[in-house]
């Protein structure tokens, strides 16, 4: 019996210990900078973390796609034009052929050109402060 009661306390040992090193881990994993790493933090502060800046980066996300949207529609125009000639240089239709690629260059470069010099230009602001 004496040894059943030595492996009761054994047993009952470690789970203390590891009871007491869970109580406090989170100043075990502290960084350099004495921040806790985003995976040691609880759940509720993780949902926090992710969720504080949302607004900010839907606002940072829609202006991109403001910005890229142009640069896609130029892309989805070329492959509908490009898919277009392939037809025609598949039929064999080789006056229609030079016509749609006429086409498709009169159609392109003035916006492209157009829009490449409104970016140009939008980042040749000259920054201004708030005193002026």
């Amino acid at each position: 019996m004496s040894d059943s009661s030595t492996t009761d306390t054994a047993e009952d040992e470690p789970d203390d210990e590891s009871d007491n090193s869970n109580t406090d881990p989170v100043e075990e994993v502290r960084t350099e900078d004495g921040e806790i790493p985003f995976d040691e933090l609880p759940r509720e502060e993780k949902v926090g973390a992710i969720f504080e800046n949302s607004g900010e980066a839907f606002r940072h996300l829609k202006r991109e796609w403001e910005e890229e949207r142009v640069q896609v529609y130029f892309l989805f125009y070329s492959f509908a034009m490009v898919g277009g000639m392939l037809f025609l240089l598949y039929q064999g239709w080789t006056k229609l052929l030079i016509g749609a690629f006429a086409f498709y260059i009169i159609t392109i470069l003035p916006p492209l050109y157009i829009y490449e010099e409104e970016t140009y230009f939008q980042s040749d602001k000259v920054p201004t402060t708030k005193d002026e």
